[in-house]
């Protein structure tokens, strides 16, 4: 056999790459195929250099391909794996489409392009097959299928790697070859694939089409990038020690494994800004901040995913801001150029804008929605809910519905993590919502037990803990040297008749920041949300509660625990005393002003409004029954009359100073006087 380029000289040509000719001589043995290199007319150096080629190649092909021996419940146990290890993905493909193809010719020619630098020195270092295997093998060798190594174990003499399948486990077949990718499982995290899309638990799309909003609004936003340093916000800014700022592109790094160390404790900093979810009772009594956790905990059909989705639908209108914002600059950097003859906008321009604006205070959230377990017709109704609301442009919907695998719902919320981080890397900021995280575990459980690991409470593996610890330890608010962004993660835990001291509950509880704890029995006393204020707890979220919010909300917990307690005690005797006749009458028109319908999230400023009028007694000599009407009433007076002074004020600053509480007391008392005198006789109080 010849090579053109080391036939009887000791250094080949310089363009060697395109002048080499193999033939192969299989030789089998066993279940492995081994490729050699003839060695006529060759000087003793390249014989030496064939001969170590010889031996890599062979190598490489025993250690990185092996066999399936048994495959049951979704697990395929494999042999002949080396040096692999967990976590790793790996490809199945058709005995026949990979041994009809000319695979081992690939082989040589990929080791012998690299055995010799571009003078014509042999390499002491060959290039590791993975790397080739994962770039070539799905474009050459026709259909494959994709699976996790989970579990590494001996039987007698024999490696065997237990692979959780990505697929139904009737494709994959006795005798199939199994490739190494030399990766952990990764997933291209770039958002502009993912925006308004819905995606498995591997990141494959399952919606028809792309839906033109998402279409409209990432082209808005790549208009405006492209006029600046290409895309901002997907840039990620930090200092070196040498005090320098580095950006990177985002487009440099698009692939990221899906198992992600969380940041350190240097990493991050404080939460200080707030994560308006647009209820009530959640920005008032347990507020939410930017990379915290907050877990939703409850019975089933209480309205737990009603609070997440409430969360995305509010959004919206930030994420508008964020596109005017974009526009202005754009605006802004033509009149430069045009009237002050100056370069574009520069990188630290274009932060010092960003910090000046409005914006900073309360940035656009990009929102990831991870659906476990839950039904195809779920998730079509609520993506048509998000396309209806407009909502769908800045949304992911991570879908591993009930008929999909285990292996699927264990990790579709890594999946949408990693795509959360994406955002959180890049100085921007994400929320994340899983729902929800019992049927993770319950998920793992049956991977767990499918793998012969020992069972422990309830059935569940020793790791069930780490499973939700390491997923929820991602979501974090950066310190200002990685870009400052954050990822907010909302869990839901189901329980079952309000258990909370169950093993997940507990685990989860013990992990987040706080929890809102919703009760069925409030559920049916027609409080919407549920919310168990006494049981419900934000352990860091007040540090970025919005100043006037937090001033009233001190108020209004008293009131609503005195409440509490003297209807508790009331309910016993029928003697009652005026004063706690008052407390019970303020706390009932309060409960009524905190009452929300689903799928309408309230501006921050109406809600200060609306809660101002409960806790200064403007609702006092309403009717319990008319307490509903009133605030439709007052939202009609404040936003179809045009009387919007207030609210752009307080939304820009997030402040009330002394003289514009004044004004909110006047235009109360004026709107309540015209309410009154619009309702019947019989409904007014004496």
């Amino acid at each position: 056999m010849l090579l053109n380029f080391y036939k009887n000289t000791n250094k080949p040509s310089k363009n060697y790459f395109n002048f080499f000719e193999v033939t192969k001589n299989k030789i089998k043995s066993g279940n492995n195929f081994f490729y050699t290199i003839e060695k006529n007319n060759f000087t003793s150096a390249a014989t030496a250099d064939i001969n170590n080629a010889n031996f890599i190649i062979q190598h490489q092909i025993i250690t990185n391909i092996g066999y399936v021996c048994l495959v049951q419940d979704g697990v395929a146990i494999v042999s002949d794996l080396k040096n692999i290890q967990i976590g790793e993905e790996v490809l199945f493909f058709q005995r026949e489409n990979f041994l009809n193809t000319d695979v081992y010719q690939f082989f040589a020619q990929f080791y012998l392009n690299f055995l010799f630098d571009i003078q014509g020195n042999p390499k002491n270092e060959f290039p590791i097959f993975t790397k080739f295997l994962q770039l070539k093998m799905k474009n050459i060798f026709g259909i494959y299928y994709r699976g996790i190594v989970m579990s590494l174990e001996q039987l007698a003499t024999v490696e065997i790697s237990k692979v959780v399948l990505l697929t139904p486990d009737r494709k994959i077949v006795q005798n199939m070859i199994v490739c190494r990718t030399g990766d952990l499982f990764t997933l291209k995290a770039n958002p502009l694939f993912y925006a308004g899309r819905v995606i498995d638990g591997i990141g494959n799309f399952i919606d028809q089409n792309n839906y033109v909003d998402a279409k409209k609004f990432i082209s808005i936003i790549e208009i405006n990038f492209n006029n600046y340093y290409k895309t901002f916000p997907f840039i990620k800014k930090y200092k070196t020690q040498a005090g320098e700022v580095i950006y990177k592109d985002y487009l440099k790094k698009q692939e990221q494994s899906i198992e992600k160390k969380a940041p350190g404790i240097i990493d991050r900093f404080s939460v200080f800004q707030p994560m308006l979810t647009g209820i009530k009772v959640v920005d008032s009594m347990i507020p939410v901040g930017r990379g915290q956790r907050e877990l939703i905990i409850g019975d089933r059909q209480t309205g737990k995913t009603t609070i997440a989705i409430d969360t995305i639908l509010n959004q919206r209108r930030l994420t508008i801001r964020l596109v005017n914002f974009f526009k202005k600059c754009l605006l802004y950097n033509q009149l430069r150029s045009k009237f002050f003859v100056t370069k574009n906008l520069t990188k630290y321009d274009f932060f010092e804008l960003l910090n000046r604006s409005d914006l900073a205070k309360n940035l656009p959230l990009f929102c990831i929605y991870v659906a476990i377990g839950q039904k195809r017709a779920y998730i079509a109704q609520l993506v048509h809910l998000l396309r209806k609301k407009k909502a769908i442009q800045y949304t992911t919907i991570v879908a591993a519905t009930v008929s999909e695998a285990a292996s699927l719902q264990y990790l579709a919320p890594y999946t949408g993590a990693t795509i959360g981080e994406y955002y959180r890397d890049n100085g921007l900021h994400a929320l994340i919502v899983y729902d929800d995280l019992s049927k993770q575990a319950v998920a793992y459980r049956q991977m767990s037990l499918l793998l012969r690991r020992s069972p422990g409470r309830d059935a569940y593996p020793g790791d069930v803990f780490y499973l939700h610890s390491r997923l929820l330890e991602r979501a974090a608010k950066l310190n200002n040297l990685l870009g400052g962004g954050s990822l907010t993660a909302l869990p839901v835990i189901e329980t079952q008749a309000g258990d909370v001291s169950a093993y997940i509950p507990t685990n989860v509880i013990s992990i987040t920041d706080g929890q809102i704890f919703l009760e069925s029995l409030l559920f049916f006393k027609n409080i919407f949300p549920p919310i168990n204020i006494g049981l419900s707890v934000s352990r860091i979220g007040s540090s970025s509660q919005i100043k006037p919010i937090k001033k009233m909300a001190s108020t209004l917990k008293l009131e609503l625990a005195q409440y509490r307690d003297i209807e508790l005690v009331t309910s016993l005797s029928d003697d009652i005393d005026a004063s706690v006749q008052k407390i019970l009458d303020r706390g009932k028109r309060l409960i009524l002003i905190l009452n929300q319908l689903k799928y309408r999230p309230y501006p921050i400023a109406l809600q200060y409004i609306l809660i101002f009028a409960g806790i200064n007694g403007f609702l006092d000599n309403i009717i319990v029954e008319a307490i509903t009407l009133f605030e439709r009433y007052l939202i009609s007076e404040l936003v179809y009359t045009k009387k919007l002074n207030f609210l752009r004020v307080f939304e820009k600053f997030f402040e009330v100073s002394n003289r514009l509480e004044l004004k909110l007391h006047i235009l109360l008392n004026i709107i309540k006087m015209r309410f009154l005198k619009l309702l019947p006789s019989t409904l007014l109080l004496e």
